[in-house]
């Protein structure tokens, strides 16, 4: 196996603390906390508006929404793409996916 990269070696620690991380009581009190805020602007959003002037506080509403949603997905995402890059990988050194 070749020597990893210090970028390499930065990666790996971040998974290992992202794992760390979502494993603990307080990342799943800060999940359910998303959950219920993007509950509360998802209705918010699909509340009809009134008038035009309300579009502003559509847009605000819509855009909080997608950063909850943002803040939802990243680290559960970043773990996914580590972990299917990290399986092409061994897959690579193991001889697997070779074409010949």
């Amino acid at each position: 196996m070749a020597e990893m990269t210090p970028e390499e070696k930065i990666d790996r620690e971040r998974v290992r603390l992202w794992k760390d991380m979502v494993n603990t009581p307080g990342w799943k009190m800060y999940v359910d906390l998303l959950e219920a805020r993007m509950a509360e602007f998802g209705t918010l959003i699909l509340a009809p508006m009134e008038n035009l002037l309300q579009a502003p506080k559509f847009e605000y509403q819509k855009g909080t929404l997608n950063g909850l949603q943002l803040a939802y997905d990243t680290v559960p995402a970043l773990l996914r793409a580590h972990s299917q890059t990290a399986a092409e990988s061994d897959a690579d050194d193991t001889g697997e996916n070779d074409d010949e």
